[in-house]
This record gives C-alpha cells, sequence and structure tokens, in this order.
C-alpha cells in the first residue's frame, strides 16, 4: 500500500496527524465497536472487541458485550480494565494514571474524541464483561461517530511498562487486530504481519502489509503502474482527482479501478489566524469568503467532483442543494465569472479595514494532496482582487502542523476533517473549544454557537433543517475559513485486490481483515 505521509511524527491517540499514522498501523487495533468492511451499506458497524451490544428503551445506555478468550499480540489476554484504560485515554485523558503518557497528549484531545463527547456522558463495568456506555440524548449519530477508526482497544499493562503512544514503540502497539506490528523505517516502510489468533476465524487473508510513503506525484504514478504498490493505505493517495483519472486511463480500468468516497472526509480552504492583523477583522474575514472564486479550484483540482464550499456541505437531505450554495453570496458567478458584487464589496470591507493594496502577508501550505497546488491558485485570486503582495511559503506536514498549533503563521491552506455524514460533525468543527483545525484560527463564531447544541439534540428533520442553514448562514458572514470545496476524493485499488467494498469515506475502516490478492507476492 501506498501512504501519502509517514506515521510516527505525532502519536496515535492525540494529536494533529493521528489519523494519518492510523492508515499505517490501524490494522493492529480492534475498536469497541467499528465499521463493517463486508457490507456495502456505507454506515453499517459490527463488534470489534465487543461481540454484541444492546440500547436500552430511553434510547440512553448503551450495553456491549465484550468477546470472550480475546487475547492481545503479546499473549496476555483483553479485561474490561483496558477498555475502561482505553476510554479514559480517548475521551478524559486528564485522568490517565502514568504521567508521561498523560502528559505526552495533553491538550491535544483529538475532534474525533470531542465529537463523541457531544453526546457521551459516563461509562462503567456492569460485570467483568458488559460494558455500560450512557449518552445525554437520545441519538442515532452516536455509534456511527464512535465506530470511526479513533479509539482502537490498548493494552494497559503495555502503556504501563513501555509509555508513549508515538511510533514506532512496538511496546503500546500491541492490540487484538488483524495484523501484528513487525518493523518501521521512518520515511521508508511500516511492515504488519497477519494475527493468526485474530477472533474472525480464517482471516485476515493477506499474509502481512507493507505501508510505503511516496510523497512525489510522479514517483506514486510510477508505483502504481509497475505494481510496486496496489492501493493505497486510505482516500488520501497524494494524488489529485485529474491525476488519478489519467493514471487510470494509462493503465487501463482492467488494471486500476477508483473508489469515489459518498461523503466528503474533510473541507478545504483558507485558514486565517484571527489573532493576527488583518484577519483579526471581521471585515477581512468576510472579504476572503466573498472573494474566494470557488468554481476554477473545483474544475482544476477534480475535474469538476468536487461540491460547493460552503461552510456546511451542500447535498445533503439535512443541509441544502448544491444548486442552492452555488447562489450564495461569495459562491454565484455571473456569466461564468466571479459575481462582481462580491468582488467590489470584498474590496471595500478589506479597504475599509486597513487593508487594501500592497498589504503584504505570508501564505502558506502543507505539502501533502493539492494543499500547494490550491495555494498558489487563491494567490492569484487574491493578489488580483486585493492588490495585497503574497509570499508563499511550503512546509513538511508536520512542520506545518506544529507552526498551526503555535499561531506561527498568517494564512494558511488546510482542511477539516468531516468524519461521517451529518451536521454534528460540522458542529464538532465549528463550536467554541473544537479541537479541530478550527481551533488553530483562535475564532469560533459566537452567533453560531448556540445553534450547535440544538443542531446535535433536535429531532424534528425540518426544523433540524432550518437550524443548520441558520449557522451556515452566520459561518458565511463572518468565519476564519474560506472553505473552498467539499472534496471528492478517490482510493485507487489495483483489479487483483478482492473483496474490497467502497466506504462511505476516508478511514470507514483500515483494518484490511476482509481483502485478499492472490497474485500479489513480490
Amino acid at each position: 500500500m501506498q501512504a501519502f505521509e509517514s506515521p510516527g511524527s505525532d502519536t496515535y491517540y492525540g494529536g494533529n496527524n493521528a489519523d494519518n499514522t492510523m492508515a499505517h498501523i490501524g490494522s493492529i487495533f480492534n475498536q469497541i465497536v467499528e465499521f463493517d468492511p463486508d457490507t456495502r451499506e456505507g454506515l453499517d458497524l459490527r463488534g470489534g472487541v465487543a461481540e454484541s451490544w444492546s440500547i436500552s428503551e430511553d434510547g440512553l445506555t448503551y450495553s456491549f458485550k465484550l468477546r470472550d478468550n480475546l487475547v492481545f499480540h503479546d499473549g496476555t489476554p483483553l479485561e474490561m480494565e483496558d477498555v475502561l484504560f482505553t476510554l479514559t485515554t480517548a475521551f478524559t485523558p486528564d485522568d490517565i494514571e502514568f504521567t508521561e503518557v498523560r502528559e505526552e497528549i495533553a491538550g491535544r484531545t483529538l475532534s474525533d474524541s470531542q465529537t463523541v463527547s457531544t453526546y457521551l456522558k459516563d461509562w462503567e463495568a456492569v460485570d467483568a464483561n458488559t460494558l455500560a456506555i450512557n449518552v445525554n440524548f437520545p441519538t442515532s449519530a452516536f455509534l456511527v461517530a464512535f465506530g470511526a477508526f479513533r479509539f482502537p482497544v490498548i493494552s494497559k499493562d503495555a502503556v504501563a511498562e513501555h509509555g508513549t503512544f508515538k511510533v514506532p514503540n512496538e511496546g503500546t502497539m500491541v492490540g487484538t487486530g488483524p495484523f501484528m506490528f513487525v518493523e518501521y523505517d521512518k520515511d521508508i516502510v511500516t511492515v504488519v504481519e497477519r494475527n493468526p489468533n485474530y477472533h474472525i476465524e480464517g482471516r485476515p487473508y493477506l499474509d502481512g502489509v507493507r505501508h510505503y510513503p511516496i510523497f512525489e506525484a510522479g514517483t506514486i504514478v510510477a508505483a502504481y503502474k509497475t505494481e510496486q504498490v496496489m492501493m493505497s493505505s486510505d482516500y488520501l493517495s497524494n494524488l489529485t482527482v485529474p491525476d488519478l483519472v489519467r493514471l487510470q486511463e494509462e493503465m487501463g480500468d482492467d488494471k486500476l479501478r477508483l473508489a469515489f468516497a459518498v461523503a466528503p472526509p474533510f473541507s478545504m480552504g483558507v485558514m486565517m489566524n484571527a489573532e493576527k492583523w488583518p484577519f483579526d477583522d471581521p471585515r477581512v474575514r468576510k472579504a476572503v469568503n466573498l472573494a474566494l472564486h470557488r468554481q476554477p479550484l473545483i474544475a482544476t483540482l477534480s475535474a469538476g467532483k468536487n461540491k460547493m464550499g460552503t461552510p456546511i456541505p451542500c447535498g445533503f437531505a439535512w443541509s441544502f442543494t448544491c444548486e442552492e450554495a452555488a447562489q450564495m453570496p461569495g459562491m454565484r458567478e455571473l456569466n461564468g465569472e466571479k459575481h462582481p458584487d462580491d468582488i467590489a464589496e470584498a474590496q471595500a470591507l478589506a479597504l475599509a479595514a486597513g487593508a487594501g493594496p500592497g498589504t503584504k502577508l505570508e501564505f502558506s501550505c502543507r505539502m501533502v494532496i493539492e494543499y500547494c497546488d490550491m495555494m498558489q491558485i487563491v494567490k492569484s485570486q487574491f493578489q488580483q482582487t486585493f492588490g495585497w503582495e503574497l509570499t508563499t511559503r511550503s512546509l513538511e506536514s508536520t512542520a506545518g502542523y506544529d507552526l498551526y498549533r503555535a499561531g506561527e503563521y498568517d494564512f494558511a491552506i488546510q482542511a477539516v476533517g468531516f468524519p461521517f455524514p451529518d451536521a454534528d460533525a460540522s458542529a464538532a468543527a465549528f463550536r467554541e473549544n473544537s479541537t479541530s483545525h478550527t481551533e488553530r484560527t483562535f475564532y469560533f463564531n459566537p452567533d453560531a454557537e448556540p445553534l450547535w447544541a440544538q443542531i446535535n439534540t433536535e429531532t424534528d428533520f425540518l426544523k433540524r433543517k432550518e437550524l443548520v442553514a441558520q449557522a451556515n448562514a452566520h459561518l458565511m458572514e463572518d468565519n476564519s475559513w474560506a472553505f473552498g470545496y467539499h472534496p471528492t476524493v478517490a482510493w485507487p485499488i489495483n483489479t487483483k485486490i478482492q473483496n474490497f467494498i467502497d466506504p462511505t469515506g476516508r478511514s470507514s475502516y483500515i483494518q484490511w481483515d476482509q481483502i485478499w490478492c492472490d497474485q500479489c507476492k513480490k
């Protein structure tokens, strides 16, 4: 498999690129529940370390029955204590009893944990094999959010003995999953091999998986053409959709197929540092949203497949149509060009804030997927619209994360994760104290803030849809993000790979116990 980034630059339980790390080592672990790779229903779940679960009549308590005789890769039995420790690590890391690990992930809780915490009240062991999780209100979104692959069940004893969650640390990379950790060589390869004691009999089918971090587009293309790699580790391959379409045309669809995501895995756009001038001024933030020309970005970077970059994604029954989105200020065109009213208002706002022609700013990107390509297009747009003098800075991925976390940037191309197709995912990203990348902007819209809790708890469909529209309107007026688009991403898969059932979104599953490839030996 080809990965767009190396693991090891952060922890897999907390930190900015934990999801990228999990693409390499996620198959080592099970969750309590996880997305089912054997069904074409995109939100179906299966039991991981839980054999089964039930829901109370009032919808407030989930009871999980753990599997009998489940063992970690080091031969130690999985016990309720490990599951409770996992929940503490994921949701209340300040309560971790091991100082080194507690300090390692302090203040770096995953945004996915925050999403689940919207629903999560508390948990307890009913007996040695039964876990009860209580939620704050009845919701269909809890299990879907909880099943997103961010909560691997870990061995408390292994953490007590070996400490850190950073890769490589063979001591804590001990799970119950289909594959076992073998080798890690930074920027070269991560190797896992078949777990002969996996709880699903006969699986995994593969003897092992080698994840190769390959960053440069030409090298990636050559690796696929020569079958040095057979598929990507997740939806992000570092190739744009046009790149992948060309690759498929060159290889032939009998040798390479593309699996397109049903739901956008993230939202791409301009991230503004609201603690720095001029983006500390709401007039400039609105000007950027009005001036960004989305349609050329969509046409150039996705061959027209991406969705319009409204703050909350369009095209879902609970939001609004993409046709409606295309008529909103900042999104609309006139005769195929950026709407002149939006340009005029953007220029007036920037001038009023003292950010007129000649304003000097640094525009940055992380060198992953199309971030830097997008930066160059947007740079040209803003130079033309505002007359800004922009210098650009391309950053290695981890270095970029560190700078953004520290607030040492003016504005940048970045993404906000969209872990599952529901308005709750947007609520988790934009609400105050979010641990998503919105936190890096140091701004949350106070007018939208009261709406997020209402969106989470509203059960009347039409009322919820209206709340979503209201929240989107507030973010259109003032937001520290100007989204260019919600990506339609494609997963390249060699046709020799069998039983790959297209997932709904990024990292719906990354365990690979269901695929096989009889002709893939090297």
